[in-house]
């Protein structure tokens, strides 16, 4: 927990239609070790009987954009699409890995453009 995630994988999906542009992204991390209350003194590792493995996260966030008219166009963004709740991790008295999950959770945004 302390280094680098082993590896963590990122896809998306794109769709065009006309004026309409949306992009589904899809995030994994795989399962880890939570070592947090390990430490390492002189060589040797203390506290690792407090390490838990952490379950896999899988999430998803969606942008979309349609073009109305030439001066008009509308976005829109979702974070966590689904509502995942990410898997218990205790660090510094939080229920998750705040290095690996946002606490904002799921979140939508609507942007209006207007050009003249």
């Amino acid at each position: 927990m302390g280094g680098v995630d082993d590896y963590k994988i990122n896809g998306s999906l794109r769709y065009n239609y006309n004026d309409l542009t949306a992009t589904l992204y899809a995030y994994y991390l795989p399962k880890y070790l939570n070592n947090y209350l390990s430490y390492m003194s002189a060589g040797t590792v203390y506290g690792t009987e407090h390490d838990r493995e952490v379950d896999s996260y899988l999430w998803f966030d969606l942008t979309a954009s349609y073009q109305l008219t030439n001066s008009l166009r509308i976005n829109f963004a979702g974070r966590n699409i689904f509502d995942k709740k990410p898997p218990l991790a205790v660090v510094d008295q939080r229920p998750y890995d705040s290095s690996r999950y946002n606490a904002a959770g799921r979140t939508f945004s609507l942007e209006v453009q207007y050009e003249f």
